[in-house]
């Protein structure tokens, strides 16, 4: 790759062996900021990166990888990043064992999205390690960075102060990106029917008001984690393209 690229701020990043990895960087906030570049970055399963490619991750500026998959897909495709110094890896594996049991429906994967938000314990960890993690970009990732990214991405999105409307199109862009990849030709969907790559709008909002009528706000979610108000602070800096002089409270 020309070494010019990493000094690019990109959407999404352009790598050949994934569809899906994405910046979060970019989005208009409600006190009229934008959302860093090169500092969250979502995307799919990264196991059969090249080394060009891991070395694209590291010039953009990575320096934390948080694997969200399961103990299996973690064994089945090992991470290439846990083996390379100059990355920090951390491995929080939600529990799937709702997504194994369900139906491929709306209503099923939505209290799948819920199912994950109440696993208080292992999304604190996920936002501690944020929280704590060394100067540089941090990647997330599941296997096909939908669902578990998806809702990452979305609450990184809005305790940035980012609108529901662009929190809602950032997760509905992994159907253009994922549809092709993973819905077999000539298929037929039943009716109600939602292919578990595929992103409707529906679920992430279905998830959304879930932390809005559960909670009141998003910050009394992160509150509910365990985070202090300062902590919440610290992470909209670290999301957020402040001035010095920013308020953030």
């Amino acid at each position: 790759m020309d070494k010019k690229i990493y000094k690019k701020y990109w959407t999404r990043l352009p790598l050949d062996r994934v569809r899906n990895t994405r910046d979060l960087g970019g989005y208009l906030t409600d006190k009229g900021y934008q959302t860093k570049w090169k500092s969250f970055i979502r995307s799919e399963d990264i196991y059969d990166f090249t080394k060009g490619e891991l070395i694209f991750l590291e010039n953009y500026g990575i320096k934390t990888v948080i694997d969200l998959r399961s103990i299996t897909e973690k064994n089945l495709a090992p991470n290439p990043i846990k083996n390379i110094k100059n990355f920090d890896y951390y491995h929080i594996p939600f529990d799937l064992e709702q997504l194994y049991s369900m139906e491929q429906t709306t209503n099923a994967l939505e209290s799948f999205y819920t199912y994950l938000l109440r696993q208080y314990t292992k999304m604190a960890s996920i936002f501690r390690i944020i929280l704590t993690a060394k100067p540089g970009g941090i990647l997330f990732h599941c296997k096909v960075g939908k669902d578990r990214t998806g809702v990452i991405s979305m609450l990184l999105l809005a305790i940035a102060g980012v609108s529901k409307e662009d929190i809602y199109a950032n997760y509905e862009i992994s159907n253009t990106y994922l549809k092709e990849a993973y819905t077999p030709a000539g298929r037929i969907i039943k009716k109600n029917e939602v292919p578990l790559a595929l992103s409707d709008k529906k679920l992430i909002e279905y998830a959304y008001y879930f932390i809005l009528d559960t909670f009141g706000s998003i910050e009394k979610y992160f509150i509910h984690l365990g985070l202090s108000i300062e902590e919440i602070q610290l992470l909209k800096y670290k999301i957020v393209e402040f001035e010095s002089s920013e308020n953030v409270s």
